[in-house]
């Protein structure tokens, strides 16, 4: 699988249109309601599709479907996704973010 960016600018049709796919997408798997705000992590690739980072308001969605997949409680996967939130740079340089590489292998040492 190719590493790089889509480069589809913000005016580009195909563009808009995987990003309604990847929220129809979304909504069906975590059956949200259509007012329910998506993470724009979720519905965006990041530009070398290699980011190892998400939002923690996408881990958090997740919690559920991750909790049952390792048969852990959600609570204990709550927990871990606030170890592993970031916050932003210096406290001021981007968003508070959550390690997935990191998240995941502490993850498997519950196990």
């Amino acid at each position: 699988m190719p590493s790089s960016g889509s480069n589809l600018g913000p005016t580009s049709q195909a563009l808009l249109e995987q990003v309604q796919q990847r929220e129809q997408d979304i909504r069906l798997f975590y059956n949200l309601t259509a007012d329910a705000n998506i993470p724009p992590d979720l519905l965006f690739a990041s530009g070398s599709g290699l980011d190892p980072h998400i939002s923690p308001a996408a881990a958090r969605l997740q919690i559920a479907r991750v909790a049952q997949e390792r048969s852990l409680p959600k609570e204990q996967v709550a927990t871990v996704i606030k170890q592993f939130t970031e916050p932003a740079q210096f406290g001021l340089l981007g968003k508070p973010r959550v390690n997935v590489l990191l998240l995941n292998l502490a993850l498997d040492g519950l196990k």
